[in-house]
């Protein structure tokens, strides 16, 4: 029997920030962990300063098992400069002993050495932010491999980045993180509230949301609009237009989101928009509809590809001024299934199919195909 592939994980964003790439991490070693007779071995490198770290039941490490299934976990409170310090001169997979692959979170450090690096692609820049592009690139070229989430994302790495088709790997997204431990709701509440999740990042179109909430409210269609995220780029800017709008009561942000809260708000909601240039992942519509919501996403091949027809598409490239009428158009054909019980179980049976265990087998076969296993 060939010797297992030996995966390092950078385990500090997992380890200390929620959402995002941290949930991928996190979420990625708990399956492992399940899965852990079929798959490679694993280490975790948890360095880079003593931010607050979040309980070892939250990540999945309290369990009998861990010490058996993982290897080796490096844990160090040195700052973050000092530990990419240290792996520019021997190598991150040196200080966790040896591994074959390291899976980064970040896309250009820690260095390795003799390991391949691997880094989740999730987002790209829009097409008219030239330098954000450059800056992209030279990231994709950082690493020796790349995992995306859908084959559109594949082919856009290689059509418009020129990233060699042998380096991008595809692999399934997870979405069943908040239906295993919470209580959740099975029907929207009142009142009937509009949702997003995500830092408030212009890329996301921000001011066209509160546009389409609006109108939605002033229809009737939908009571409060609520986002879940923390101040980006488009921070500045949605403040200032919502401190001329007519609906501005009915707003709140929660920018400090807590991750125990988000499942309960989430099947709550009538329905989540999660619209903007750039997303390269579904797992936030696919998270809404594992509780039967109704979802507006962008209409790209990522999308397309991943949800189907269970979602309702804002067409991407609408001129700026149209976007808010767009978007209220098509927030208003998914609410017509808000209630629908056949509708709700129609997209919670397709984001069960999007199984942590299943990204943590593919992810194994990634390891073991750069390997060479």
């Amino acid at each position: 029997m060939p010797e297992r592939a030996v995966l390092g994980l950078d385990y500090f964003a997992a380890a200390t920030h929620a959402p995002g790439i941290g949930r991928y991490g996190r979420e990625l070693v708990r399956a492992w962990l399940r899965c852990d007779d079929e798959l490679g071995s694993l280490k975790l490198f948890e360095a880079g300063g003593r931010a607050p770290r979040l309980p070892d039941a939250m990540l999945g490490l309290d369990g009998p098992d861990v010490r058996r299934s993982v290897e080796r976990h490096v844990r160090w409170a040195l700052p973050r400069r000092a530990t990419d310090g240290f792996a520019r001169v021997l190598g991150v997979e040196r200080l966790l002993g040896g591994c074959d692959v390291f899976l980064r979170s970040r896309p250009a450090a820690p260095a390795c050495r003799r390991a391949a690096s691997l880094w989740p692609v999730s987002q790209w820049p829009g097409p008219n932010d030239e330098s954000a592009r450059i800056r992209f690139a030279s990231e994709l070229a950082a690493n020796d491999h790349l995992i995306v989430f859908a084959r559109a994302a594949a082919e856009r790495l290689v059509e418009q980045f020129g990233v060699a088709r042998d380096r991008v790997h595809v692999t399934p997204v997870g979405a069943d993180h908040w239906r295993r431990d919470a209580e959740v709701l099975d029907v929207p509440t009142s009142p009937r509230t509009l949702l997003a999740l995500g830092a408030v990042e212009d890329r996301r179109w921000p001011t066209a949301l509160l546009e389409a909430f609006e109108r939605l409210r002033e229809s009737g269609a939908v009571e409060r609009l609520l986002l879940v995220g923390r101040p980006g780029t488009g921070a500045g800017t949605f403040e200032r237009r919502l401190g001329f709008s007519s609906a501005r009561s009915h707003v709140e942000w929660i920018t400090v989101p807590v991750e125990s809260d988000l499942p309960r708000i989430v099947s709550a909601a009538a329905a989540l928009v999660h619209v903007g240039q750039g997303e390269a992942t579904a797992v936030t519509p696919l998270e809404a509809l594992s509780f039967g919501v109704p979802a507006v996403v962008s209409d790209v091949p990522e999308m397309r590809e991943c949800l189907g027809d269970r979602v309702e598409y804002l067409d991407a490239d609408v001129r700026d001024r149209k976007r808010g009428e767009a978007l209220a158009a098509a927030v208003e054909r998914a609410l017509a299934t808000a209630d629908d019980p056949s509708a709700r179980a129609a997209r919670r049976a397709l984001a069960e199919r999007s199984t942590w265990d299943a990204v943590a087998r593919a992810t194994s076969s990634v390891v073991a195909r750069i390997a060479g296993r």
